[in-house]
């Protein structure tokens, strides 16, 4: 069973905040993607400050803003291996956008794609990367679990693949496969220009227009995976709360499942 440490290194939300949230991330991971990607069942554990995370867990770590991401920006998988999804707090607060929206965002694209090494193609022959969040992202597609706002996802037919739901997404909103909502985005393999392109849907943010936030999934996937780095240090608490993981080295990569092997820039 996956294991998620959650780490709170913001200072603009507090732990009492967080354990708000974590019940309805793992609700709608073990009903909602189980049911919808028939993926694992996992646990959610709200680690207290300063503690270690365990062995073999995957971490989602609270952030103030991307500027505090930079210094996280090589450590893309944990010290065993496992995968790393960022939430920057203050940055959300600051634009007036929903802390759980975004942590379940994060939390239901790494359930489906934790390396970063899926993506699944049309019948034109494109590529799609498996980010299940993104082209419903905006907030009017959220839903409530316990009281808490949840992102929206699509299901496996979004991706025109067999699936038990007739839905194209959790929330109904999407009537045909890669159908973009207005709002939301999608990355697309770009093939004359050898890497991802990012296609927008109508009315997209100005904030989504702009370079991915360091550390973020979007920044992760058009960076080469041969600068991708591994953690050999556990997590230790800094003066200015960074997550201090020094003396990297270069994580191992390879394709996951639906994806053909990538060569070095990351092509499907």
């Amino acid at each position: 069973m996956p294991r998620i440490s959650v780490i709170n290194e913001s200072s603009v939300v507090s732990d009492a905040d967080i354990a708000l949230i974590v019940p309805a991330l793992q609700a709608q991971w073990n009903n909602d993607l189980v049911a919808s990607w028939q993926v694992e069942a996992a646990t959610f554990d709200l680690l207290p400050t300063g503690a270690t995370p365990p062995p073999q867990t995957s971490w989602l770590v609270f952030l103030d803003d991307t500027d505090q991401a930079n210094k996280l920006a090589y450590h893309d998988l944990t010290n065993d291996g496992s995968s790393i999804a960022k939430v920057f707090a203050k940055s959300l607060a600051d634009h007036g956008q929903s802390l759980s929206v975004a942590a379940s965002h994060e939390i239901c694209e790494m359930a489906i794609d934790p390396k970063l090494s899926t993506s699944y193609q049309d019948p034109s022959g494109s590529w799609w990367a498996a980010e299940i969040c993104d082209p419903v992202e905006a907030d009017q597609y959220k839903y409530s679990i316990g009281g808490v706002w949840v992102s929206d996802f699509v299901t496996p037919r979004w991706f025109d693949l067999p699936c038990d739901s007739p839905a194209f997404d959790k929330q109904g909103f999407v009537h045909r496969s890669f159908e973009i909502l207005a709002g939301g985005y999608a990355q697309q393999w770009d093939t004359a220009k050898g890497d991802w392109s990012q296609v927008n849907g109508f009315g997209l943010s100005p904030l989504k227009l702009l370079v991915p936030a360091a550390g973020s999934r979007r920044d992760r996937r058009r960076r080469k995976r041969s600068l991708w780095f591994r953690s050999q240090a556990i997590r230790e608490k800094a003066p200015d709360h960074s997550i201090v993981i020094p003396s990297p080295a270069k994580a191992k990569h390879g394709a996951s499942r639906n994806t053909p092997a990538r060569p070095a820039a990351g092509k499907p």
